[in-house]
């Protein structure tokens, strides 16, 4: 579980408590940041009754290695992969992947004599909020 920006909102300023907010004007309303714990989800492209992942797959490998066998996935349905699709996709050329029936690099993930473990230091993640303010005005 990832911390991570979960999106954000605007509320009327009486809901939220501004008591502590130094304010030369009349506030009116207020934007709310949230912020929270949730997991990256999981992409692929559909295609000729096909699914191609698009990212994920360390996720997928170490949850695989764990023993869970399904996961929910978002799959973008195409049916234009020249328009909708990466020209180069995970180093293969987009031709190449459609006509093939299988590439050697997704059998080889699972093989345990071409796979290594690499330890690291613990990290610590921080999530960087930036504000600006632009006026701009808009012709009515």
């Amino acid at each position: 579980m990832n911390l991570k920006f979960l999106g954000a909102t605007s509320l009327d300023v009486d809901t939220v408590g501004i008591d502590n907010i130094s304010v030369s004007g009349t506030p009116t309303k207020a934007v709310l940041l949230v912020f929270g714990y949730g997991a990256a989800p999981i992409y692929g492209f559909g295609y000729g009754g096909r699914v191609f992942l698009h990212n994920g797959c360390h996720r997928l490998y170490a949850l695989r290695k764990m023993g869970v066998t399904h996961v929910p996935m978002i799959i973008q349905t195409v049916s234009n992969p020249q328009l909708e699709m990466p020209m180069v996709y995970n180093t293969v050329l987009l031709d190449r992947l459609l006509m093939s029936e299988r590439l050697p690099i997704f059998q080889d993930l699972f093989n345990d004599n071409l796979t290594i473990t690499l330890k690291s230091k613990l990290k610590r993640k921080a999530v960087k909020v930036t504000w600006a303010i632009d006026n701009v005005v808009v012709p009515l």
